[in-house]
């Protein structure tokens, strides 16, 4: 925590934020729906903030795997780090070479405009985390192999 304060401190420090970007023509961040507003801040306040820097900084990242909430990891910072990039800079990636049809079709239910809202409901934007549809483009296994299985129940639980 210590660093990444001290760090976050000399992002805000201009001849620091020079040297940095002096050092690299490319930022590549993987994984960035791990990325808690900190980190965020950090990286934007080196590469994203004034026009001054000609380096290329990339974000790849899938806010459907943002699983690291117990180490600070923000859905709210990937979506805001999304917004910082004019709608013609982002790219999706709309084929899934990896997982079959079923699975592709299971995950594009349950991130739709009708099921999302009332699963994966993001308060601080009253909004939903959506995705854009998939398609599978592997083999598909026989039914009864099949790795996992999505039933939605409709409902209230007790206590809620």
């Amino acid at each position: 925590d210590f660093l990444l304060d001290r760090f976050f401190e000399l992002s805000e420090n201009e001849e620091f934020v020079s040297f940095v970007r002096s050092q690299f023509r490319l930022v590549i961040v993987d994984e960035f729906q791990d990325t808690d507003p900190l980190q965020w801040n950090i990286l934007k306040n080196l590469f994203c903030q004034e026009n001054t820097w000609k380096g290329s900084f990339y974000v790849v990242g899938d806010p459907k795997q943002s699983i690291y909430r117990f180490r600070g990891a923000d859905i709210y910072s990937y979506l805001d780090a999304k917004g910082t990039f004019l709608r013609e800079e982002c790219t999706s990636l709309s084929i899934n070479y990896r997982a079959t049809s079923s699975m592709v079709e299971a995950i594009n239910k349950l991130f739709s405009s009708e099921t999302s809202p009332s699963l994966f409901s993001l308060p601080q934007t009253n909004s939903a985390l959506l995705a854009e549809t998939l398609v599978s483009h592997k083999k598909e296994i026989p039914t009864d192999d099949l790795p996992i299985q999505f039933q939605l129940f409709e409902g209230h639980t007790k206590g809620r």
